[in-house]
């Protein structure tokens, strides 16, 4: 791996580890078992620099509408640091999407001798001058987003906005780390087909989940009946927040298969502009 205007690789072998730096917003749930297995690497040294500390200290979930902290560990097992603010955006200090400004990427970049840099995202202020930063210092960069070529309509002139800036930003990054097909057709569309382009999935703690639906067993019966099911009545979980736009899962359509009705409360489902309700979609098959 080399930057884009480096012909000078990056170099690391059993005796020198790869020292990774990661830049992302906040620490994210389901972003920690992820960080806590990298470091676990024998040949990597990760070092994360968090934006902001909101997921930590607890903070206003604007889609529910209500106080939320985590009661898992975010920052267990990894090194890391947040990075001195000159404003926090995503705690509603200033408006807009710009997320939080901080400084001293520079200073840390060089005293952490790094050789790569890691950037979740390319649409705050923070990440973006990570990026800039790193490349002045022909640091190699890998990005990765979350982004698809249908995930939102955008207007033609945004569009064009949209191309002038990822003129701007492929000549620094090195690669993009792709968590999917539509991610991959994404980077390719307005990166190249040639451009470096490396999987990088979404995973779940399998012994996690595993050791926890296992001390649950024990009050399995005694938890359905609390809610009002049936024994043995089949149940499909599907656990996300939804918002105005997003459309309800394919689950549903399972209803179409089944001789028994699902065991879902239609009710607390929120319709998407111009879709059947809730209840007509339970209702449909």
């Amino acid at each position: 791996m080399t930057h884009p205007q480096s012909d000078k690789p990056v170099l690391y072998s059993e005796h020198r580890k790869l020292r990774l730096a990661y830049f992302v917003t906040h620490p994210i749930q389901y972003q920690a078992p992820l960080l806590k297995r990298i470091a676990q690497e024998p040949d990597i040294d990760l070092k994360v620099f968090f934006s902001s500390d909101h997921s930590v200290r607890g903070s206003v979930d604007k889609g529910f509408g209500v106080q939320v902290k985590w009661d898992t560990p975010l920052l267990d097992g990894y090194n890391y640091e947040f990075l001195p603010a000159l404003r926090n955006a995503m705690e509603g200090r200033v408006f807009g999407s710009t997320g939080p400004l901080n400084h001293g990427i520079k200073r840390k970049l060089r005293g952490g001798n790094f050789d790569a840099v890691w950037v979740h995202g390319y649409n705050y202020l923070t990440n973006l001058q990570a990026i800039r930063v790193a490349s002045s210092m022909k640091i190699p960069v890998l990005l990765r987003a979350e982004s698809t070529l249908h995930d939102r309509p955008r207007s033609p002139f945004r569009l064009a906005i949209k191309d002038r800036f990822f003129n701007w930003l492929k000549p620094r990054v090195s690669a993009v780390l792709s968590i999917g097909e539509e991610n991959t057709n994404y980077w390719k569309h307005h990166f190249g087909d040639g451009f470096p382009i490396f999987p990088f999935l979404y995973a779940v703690d399998n012994q996690y989940f595993q050791r926890q639906c296992s001390a649950a067993s024990n009050t399995r019966e005694e938890f359905r009946a609390s809610l009002g099911l049936e024994p043995n009545r089949p149940v499909i979980l599907f656990s996300a927040k939804y918002r105005s736009g997003w459309s309800l899962p394919a689950s549903y359509q399972i209803r179409r298969r089944s001789t028994r009705p699902l065991s879902a409360d239609c009710r607390r489902w929120r319709t998407p502009p111009n879709a059947r309700s809730p209840r007509q979609r339970c209702s449909a098959g």
